[in-house]
Order: structure tokens, then C-alpha cells, then sequence
């Protein structure tokens, strides 16, 4: 079965899954550095817990974070990390990223079932096309990662962006040429935009509300391997439906795209 013929409502549902997992892969670099350093993180959706306008309910079980433009701010770390050691773990997030690309490009390619190659390529596409958004609008961002990274460095900000902005660019297009006709490229395209959009504006509006609980000391966000509670256990649940997925996606009958 040629694995680019799938339903719409097949692909949309594959779309919302792999947003998640694209920007769980993403967190987790991040947060699994900072855990190898002994910072003790605690990750909220898609970001580390953190207060830079107000003071925490528990200031004891937070640490007090400078960035390098100078702004003060709260940190759920058991302490602040180095430079050196904050480089590590903002670097992170972006080689993360890069290897979600990299797994769903050999999936596509050395895989032979339609589902795991459907995986695959929708991965590629949730990573890739925001990241690659995001580095395009390097010479306005003045916040992110990278800028930290290039701060904390003394080195131009696009010394870091355009090696990581190649390789995003890279993969996507790739994954594009592999989805054949144009008309095949921008039906995958639409609809994975419009499932995995809407599931990025409820990660940016559920952050905050999550922050607030590991604020408030909530017995039920308490961390597991670095994230909250809830986080780590709805990320366990996707994953769960992805391998689902990739094991009976491709006997469903359904009318193909």
C-alpha cells in the first residue's frame, strides 16, 4: 500500500499525536540535560517552570535565574546552572529536535509498513515546519535558545541559527520530495498545519495554567523524570496511541486523500 494515500481524518489524528511528540522530544532534550547536571528540573509543557514577574509561593524550591539581557527571574531548579552547564542544556532542545527529524526521515525511508513510514513523515513535518518558521525569523528574536546560547558565547546569534535552520530546511524539503506530486505535498502539508496549529495554542495557553499548579505546590504536578505529573503522563499516552497507531493505522479502510 503506497503510504501516501490516507484519509484526511487519519491524517489530521496522526497530526494532533505527532505535535505532541514532536514538542515532548523537544522538552525532553532539554529537561534530560538539566536532570544529567543535578539542577533538578521541573518541566511544564514546553518549558521549564519559571516566574520572572512575580515571586513563588515557595521561593525555597526555586532558584534565582539571571538571563544575559539582564532580567531576573525564578527557575524550578534545586540550583541555577552554569554558564557552561546552561549551554548544554539550551543546546539540547534544537539537537533534540534534529534527531525527531533524523528518526522520522529513516522511518520513511528504511521502514516498509504504511504506518511507520506515516509516522514518519508527519514527524518530520510537525519538527521541521515550525522550526523552520522559527529560524526564519532569527533577525527579529531576541529571546530563545539559541540567543541565550549566543550570549552566553559571545558569538554572533546566527553562527547558532543557520547550521540548525540548514539542517531543519534540509530535512523538510526532503520529506516533500518523497511525498511525490505537488498535489500529494500540499494536501499533506494543509492538513497537518491544521491539526497540529490548534494543538499549539493549547500547549502555549496549558503551560501557563500548569506552571501555576507547580507553583501552588499541587501534590499532583510533582515531578517524574523531570516533569510534572500530568505532563509526563499525558506524553506516556500519546506515545502509547502513536505505537497503536503504527501497528493498526494501516488496516483501517478508509477513503485515501
Amino acid at each position: 500500500m503506497d503510504y501516501r494515500k490516507i484519509g484526511f481524518w487519519q491524517l489530521l489524528a496522526l497530526s494532533i499525536l505527532l505535535t505532541f511528540v514532536a514538542q515532548f522530544i523537544h522538552e525532553a532534550g532539554h529537561c534530560a540535560v538539566y536532570q544529567l547536571l543535578g539542577t533538578k528540573p521541573v518541566w511544564s509543557v514546553n518549558s521549564l517552570a519559571q516566574i520572572w514577574d512575580d515571586t513563588p509561593l515557595h521561593p525555597e524550591n526555586w532558584s534565582i535565574f539571571t538571563t544575559p539581557n539582564g532580567k531576573s527571574g525564578w527557575i524550578r531548579m534545586s540550583s541555577a546552572p552554569s554558564q557552561t552547564e546552561h549551554v548544554f542544556g539550551l543546546l539540547a532542545g534544537p539537537l533534540a529536535s534534529l534527531f525527531g527529524i533524523i528518526l522520522g526521515l529513516a522511518l520513511v525511508r528504511f521502514r516498509k509498513e504504511t504506518s511507520i513510514k506515516q509516522i514518519g513523515v508527519v514527524l518530520v513535518l510537525t519538527i521541521s515546519l515550525p522550526m523552520v518558521q522559527y529560524y526564519l525569523r532569527s533577525p527579529w528574536r531576541h529571546t530563545g535558545d539559541e540567543y541565550f546560547v549566543a550570549a552566553y558565547l559571545d558569538i554572533p546569534k546566527y553562527i547558532i541559527d543557520l547550521p540548525f535552520g540548514f539542517l531543519f530546511l534540509m530535512g523538510f524539503i526532503l520529506t516533500l520530495q518523497w511525498l511525490g506530486s505537488w498535489k500529494t505535498k500540499l494536501k499533506w502539508l494543509g492538513i497537518t498545519v491544521l491539526g497540529s496549529t490548534p494543538v499549539g495554542l493549547f500547549i502555549i495557553y496549558i503551560n501557563g495554567w500548569v506552571i501555576s499548579q507547580i507553583n501552588q505546590e499541587n501534590r499532583f504536578f510533582q515531578p517524574l523524570l523531570g516533569f510534572a505529573l500530568p505532563v509526563f503522563i499525558f506524553n506516556v499516552v500519546v506515545l502509547a496511541l502513536v505505537g497503536i497507531w503504527s501497528k493498526y493505522g494501516s488496516t483501517q479502510d478508509y477513503k485515501a486523500v
